[in-house]
C-alpha cells in the first residue's frame, strides 16, 4: 500500500473558557508535507497553567522524537524517555512558579515511521481511525468505564503531579486504510 501525506491542516477552537489550554504540533509554518509526527495536547483546565503544560509537553516530546534517527520506528522506550523529560521539565517549572502547582495535560501523538505507524497517548486525548469504506470513525483509544468517571480526571492526565506511561498501538502500513 502506498501512503501519501497531504499538507497537514489544523483547526483550534476556544471552547467555553477565556483561555485556550490546548496545543498542537505541527502548526502554522512548522507544518509540511514531509511531517511525520502529529501531537495534540489538552491542558487541564482549572488546575492552573494548563496552557503552559500542554505547550511544554508538546515541544519537549516532539523535539525528542524528531531528534531520533529517521530510519527507526518509534518504540515504548523512546516514548517513555520523551515523557520523562517532559515530566521533569514540568516539575522544575512548578518549583519556581507556585501558581502552576498541579498543572497537567493529556496528550496524543501519531508518528509515521519507516515500517510502523505509532499511535500513543497519555490521558484522554482521543485518536480516531476513519474507515473509508463505511465513512465511519472509530476511537483507537476508547475510554474504559472508569476513565469516563469525571471524578477521576487526575488519573487521566500527567504533569507536575503524576508520573505516567504512554499507552501504545502500532500498526503496519498494510493494516490501515
Amino acid at each position: 500500500m502506498n501512503i501519501s501525506i497531504s499538507q497537514p491542516v489544523s483547526l483550534l477552537q476556544v471552547g467555553n473558557r477565556d483561555l485556550n489550554e490546548d496545543y498542537i504540533f505541527p502548526s502554522g509554518e512548522k507544518s509540511k508535507r514531509t511531517t511525520k509526527l502529529f501531537v495534540v495536547a489538552d491542558g487541564l483546565g482549572g488546575k492552573g497553567k494548563g496552557e503552559v503544560a500542554s505547550q511544554m509537553a508538546t515541544d519537549i516530546i516532539s523535539d525528542y522524537i524528531l531528534g531520533l534517527p529517521t530510519d527507526k520506528d518509534l518504540h515504548q522506550e523512546d516514548l517513555n524517555v520523551a515523557l520523562q523529560k517532559a515530566e521533569k521539565a514540568l516539575r522544575e517549572y512548578t518549583t519556581t512558579n507556585s501558581a502552576s502547582l498541579g498543572m497537567g495535560t493529556s496528550l496524543s501523538l501519531i508518528y509515521l515511521g519507516p515500517g510502523l505507524i505509532t499511535m500513543a497517548w497519555v490521558g484522554i486525548c482521543p485518536i480516531y481511525h476513519y474507515h473509508e469504506e463505511s465513512s465511519q470513525l472509530s476511537r483507537v483509544n476508547a475510554l474504559s468505564s472508569e476513565e469516563k468517571d469525571t471524578e477521576k480526571t487526575d488519573e487521566r492526565s500527567y504533569g507536575s503531579h503524576k508520573a505516567a506511561n504512554f499507552q501504545l498501538v502500532q500498526l503496519s502500513y498494510d493494516e490501515i486504510s
